[in-house]
């Protein structure tokens, strides 16, 4: 037996009213459930029931056995002394408040549908492909699906939020270059997000404003451990001279920074490529971060972030290797689209909701715009005949595959108490 299987059949009463009793034999009839809290204290609050003549209106807390409460210390905690109701499997025992009054107890053991349990048991003992439910998933409400999605990509816009704000604090609200940081990030992609992040702690508005773009290179190529060379070129002993000058202003250290990687990549995604298109963007771009975050349609961000790398890129990928032609190495429509669904949108969503004018609906109406990552996880969300049409339904998919089935936290997502219920 779990808890929160025993949470799940109290808040849908999913079990037989009829004649409850409490240990002590007192007849109870239940008005409210209550509202299921996910905070410290009491499983639901809220709730009313009558016991015996009397109304009731509190809180209850649900325990696989009663003698739980003394397990949890609840005794000694006041915030269970408003507790009107212990909802248990096992009345094993008596429990008490922290004033010394005996907590009101009803046991569940005999009155739960066997087959309620046993659907439970199916859905998290199968070894999905993906999602517990996933056979049945299509066969829930398409209404219920999508606003639970929704809800989905909003939970994960608020889980990524907590970092920008964390870094927004720590540098005493300077937006525009915690927004520099997780910009370049992104430019690293997966293979080098880590090395990326570690050199977007140098990259400050103040600092990049007194820079040249030539600097600036010079800076990204010299942490990522890209200068470390004999001189090839014009352009290289012009990096390397200018990362001499820089590293003793501001006392940089490359050591401490992963280096950039190339292998695995394609061309276009190398770190010389992406880091000259970076510096070209935040130089280029005057008042990027204000554009970014008063802009109003995808089109906007797209012109505001289509950037292109330096002429020296156009015949080069890497250090004094010409490339067999030459090409102007400009951030596609799909990169861009990653670069607002991992940072310029949660960006704007938390400094909307700072500024106290975050509207749900454009937000919505720009993410269902923009087209669906196409990552390994959601591949597999199509191959089980799931539609994914927007990057909205993407990210939900990926907090809904994250947070809730990899957890089994099934009794507390939409569709799989639905999936139970039918």
């Amino acid at each position: 037996m779990r808890e929160d299987f025993l949470q799940y059949v109290w808040k849908y009463k999913r079990f037989s009213a009829t004649n409850m009793r409490t240990g002590d034999g007192e007849q109870v009839q239940f008005y409210k459930m209550g509202y299921h809290n996910d905070l410290a204290g009491p499983d639901f609050v809220n709730a009313q029931a009558a016991i015996g003549d009397q109304l009731w209106v509190g809180n209850v807390e649900v325990h696989i056995n009663a003698s739980d409460w003394y397990v949890h210390r609840h005794e000694k905690d006041a915030n269970y002394n408003n507790v009107i109701l212990h909802v248990v499997w096992n009345h094993d025992v008596d429990v008490y408040r922290k004033d010394g009054s005996i907590v009101p107890c009803i046991e569940l053991k005999n009155r739960i549908d066997q087959s309620t349990y046993e659907n439970f048991q199916d859905l998290l003992g199968r070894e999905p492909m993906l999602f517990h439910c996933e056979k049945k998933y299509n066969k829930v409400n398409r209404f219920i699906r999508d606003h639970w999605l929704e809800r989905m990509f909003f939970e994960r816009f608020e889980h990524k939020s907590e970092r920008i704000l964390e870094m927004v604090q720590a540098t005493q609200n300077d937006w525009e270059s915690v927004m520099y940081h997780f910009l370049l990030r992104a430019f690293g992609l997966n293979i080098n997000n880590q090395s990326f992040d570690a050199i977007g702690k140098h990259i400050q508005k103040r600092r990049v404003q007194q820079m040249s773009l030539l600097q600036l290179e010079a800076m990204l190529y010299g942490l990522g451990g890209m200068l470390d060379i004999s001189p090839i070129d014009f352009y290289t002993k012009e990096l390397q001279r200018e990362y001499a000058y820089l590293k003793r202003k501001y006392q940089l250290d490359e050591s401490v920074v992963p280096k950039a990687q190339f292998f695995k990549l394609r061309p276009p995604n190398f770190p010389t490529i992406r880091l000259s298109q970076y510096a070209n963007l935040i130089k280029n771009t005057p008042n990027l971060f204000t554009q970014l975050m008063s802009a109003d349609d995808p089109e906007e961000f797209y012109s505001l972030l289509r950037t292109s790398s330096s002429k020296y890129w156009n015949e080069h990928f890497n250090f004094g290797k010409s490339s067999a032609k030459s090409t102007i190495k400009t951030t596609t429509k799909s990169f861009i689209d990653l670069l607002l669904i991992n940072v310029i949108l949660p960006f704007r969503f938390c400094y909307d909701k700072a500024q106290g004018k975050f509207s749900h609906k454009w937000m919505l109406q720009i993410v269902q715009q923009i087209k669906p990552e196409n990552n390994s996880l959601i591949k597999k969300v199509k191959q089980l005949d799931i539609s994914v049409d927007s990057a909205m339904e993407s990210q939900g998919y990926l907090q809904l595959y994250k947070q809730y089935c990899v957890q089994k936290r099934c009794l507390q997502c939409v569709i799989g108490v639905q999936v139970l219920k039918d």
